[in-house]
This record gives C-alpha cells, sequence and structure tokens, in this order.
C-alpha cells in the first residue's frame, strides 16, 4: 500500500509538472510599427504568449528610440534637454553636459575615425549641412568653394569629450556634429537591449535581433533589398541567429540633377557622393559599429573594406553598381541570393 502511494504521489508531481511547463499559452509571432524616429519606420516582430506582453515590449523599445531620437537630433530643440544641437549651438562658446549615451556614441564615432583613415567624421557637419540643404531645393550641387570653405571646420581633433565633467564642447565656432553615420543602428542596439528574446527590429537598413525566433528556427531571415527602383524583393536573404545587419545605399535619400543621381553618402576626401557600390551591409554583434562601418565601407575600396571587416570580426557584402555581388567568407556561408534554387 506504502508504494502504491509513492508511485500515486510521483505521478501527481509528474503531471502537474508537465501542466506548468506545457499547459501555458503557446508563443505566437506578434508585429507592429511606429513612425517619428530618426526618419524612418520602425518594425518590430516578436515570439510573445499574449498581444498585451507584445505591446508591453514594443513600448518600452519605442521609448528608448523617441529619447534617443531627441538626444541625437541636431535640427531640433526640445525643452529641458541638452542634445546634439545644443552643442552645435555652443561651439566654440562652452562645454555642453550632456547624457552619458550621447558620450557613447560620440567616442564611439571618434575612435573609428583614425581606424578608417578618416571615412567616418561626424565632424563633418558644415559639408554635410550644405548638402543637405541642397538636396531639399533639389535643383543643383552645391559649389565645390563652397564645400571647402565649411570642410575647414570640420577638424575631428576639435571635438573634446570630458568624462569627468559629463561634457561635450566643439572647439571652433561654426563647427557641428552629423552622427548620421552610426546614430541609428547605436539607438537600434539599444533599443534591442530593452527586448526579451525572440525579437527583431527593422529601422531604414539597421536590422537587430534578440535571441532567436520563438517558433523552433534557429536563425532569422533578414532580406538585404535589391537597390534597384522596380525591384521589391531581396538580392540577399541572410540567416541570422545574433547581432545586427545595417545596410548603407545609394537609393536611400538621393536626388537628381541635370539626369544624375546623387546619394547621401558623402566621401570626406571628395566631398561628394561615393559612387563604388549600390550597397555595402555590415553583419556584425554591435549595431552601433556596424552602421559606423557600412558607411566607411561604402566610401573605401574593397580591399580595404575586407581588411576592416576582419580587423572588427564583421561580415560585409557588397553590390556593386553592376549589380553583382561580392562578400566575405562568413557572409557567404549565410547567404543565399535571389536567383538561387
Amino acid at each position: 500500500m506504502k508504494k502504491l502511494f509513492i508511485r500515486k504521489s510521483i505521478a501527481l508531481c509528474l503531471c502537474l509538472c508537465l501542466c506548468f511547463n506545457g499547459c501555458s499559452p503557446a508563443l505566437k509571432k506578434y508585429g507592429g510599427a511606429f513612425l517619428g524616429t530618426f526618419d524612418t519606420t520602425v518594425q518590430i516582430s516578436g515570439y510573445e504568449r499574449s498581444q498585451a506582453d507584445f505591446d508591453t515590449s514594443v513600448g518600452l523599445a519605442r521609448s528608448v528610440m523617441e529619447e534617443l531620437h531627441r538626444l541625437f537630433d541636431i535640427y531640433h530643440n526640445y525643452d529641458g534637454i541638452n542634445n546634439l544641437k545644443t552643442v552645435n549651438d555652443m561651439a566654440g562658446i562652452t562645454p555642453v553636459e550632456v547624457d552619458t549615451r550621447i558620450l557613447d556614441l560620440v567616442e564611439l564615432a571618434v575612435d573609428m575615425y583614425p581606424r578608417t583613415g578618416g571615412a567616418v567624421n561626424i565632424a563633418l557637419g558644415p559639408v554635410l549641412r550644405i548638402w543637405h540643404d541642397y538636396r531639399n531645393e533639389g535643383v543643383s550641387l552645391p559649389p565645390e568653394d563652397m564645400l571647402r570653405e565649411a570642410y575647414e571646420l570640420c577638424d575631428i581633433n576639435g571635438v573634446i569629450i570630458d568624462r569627468d565633467a559629463g561634457t561635450l564642447f566643439l572647439k571652433e565656432p561654426g563647427m557641428s556634429l552629423d552622427v548620421g553615420a552610426c546614430a541609428k543602428g547605436f539607438a537600434s542596439g539599444l533599443a534591442v537591449d530593452a527586448l526579451p528574446d525572440g525579437y527583431i527590429l527593422s529601422a531604414g537598413g539597421n536590422v537587430v535581433v534578440a535571441g532567436l525566433p520563438g517558433d523552433g528556427r534557429e536563425a532569422w531571415s533578414v532580406g538585404i533589398l535589391d537597390p534597384r527602383k522596380d525591384s521589391d524583393k531581396p538580392i540577399v536573404t541572410l540567416s541570422v541567429s545574433d547581432g545586427a545587419v545595417v545596410t548603407s545605399g545609394d537609393y536611400q535619400r538621393e536626388y537628381t540633377v541635370d539626369g544624375v543621381s546623387y546619394n547621401h553618402i558623402i566621401d570626406p576626401a571628395t566631398l561628394m557622393p561615393a559612387l563604388r557600390y549600390r550597397s555595402v551591409s555590415v553583419i556584425g554583434m554591435d549595431s552601433g559599429l556596424s552602421d559606423a562601418l557600412s558607411t566607411s565601407l561604402f566610401i573605401l575600396p574593397m580591399d580595404r573594406g575586407r581588411e576592416l571587416a576582419a580587423e572588427f570580426g564583421c561580415d560585409v557584402i557588397w553590390i556593386l553598381p553592376d549589380m553583382s555581388v561580392e562578400m566575405t567568407e562568413g557572409a557567404r556561408a549565410m547567404a543565399k541570393l535571389s536567383n538561387s534554387p
């Protein structure tokens, strides 16, 4: 009788354990999107037990993106916030006490300057502002002498970070920062850090994953957009289990003058749009770093790009003007071309 009681007790415990682990609501895939940050639509997909849980997670990510958008904004002021516009407005006047995330972003970019041979230069603000204005007008190109004069104010050594005081200072009046080369990737990475496992976030060419999909797959499928305007299909599809895929392309924010299209990625060596590639995608663990690399590799020759990819432990996909595709070996291992069987 005693043995029978023990067997029944064990069976009851097993039943309770199985019910506790297996009878709860199954994970389901949910999706959502929001506007208003970094001039793009942010799309989020994730696996949760309910719509309410998903909405809560998306709300956290959105809050992070909205806060960082305000901090990294160079065009608008916000009540009670010292952002990058504040820093630019105070150039040559006084250091500005800023949020540590601004210091983190600027420090990342300043570190990338020598490592990329100056291809990433967040002090290029005066030149990029001219291009921004002419792009908005959409009728002509900036005069070269205007660009060269502005470039005199683009010395990265004039960017002074004081960690102890928590301040950022631009030494010369007229200097200005433009963090477009890395801000969106940096912010996307921090937003994903606020999400549980089983999520993927896409913000205009910046894709970041948090953990594996909740449906048992071993990787997410991430498409690299075909740069041709008449195509709505990815030219490459990647299987990504962790980290970020960040793409810089010539089809983003372009404008046409006299029948010639000009993209928004400016080569600091020529002060003109870079023309080597249609797009460059970097696959790496750090979203902000991958964003900065995708910009620099869009500018640099491919052999130098391969060296940087190896140095930073990243993989890269280049789409050339003739639409041929080049990849590092690591990227090839996780890629499927759109015309593959």
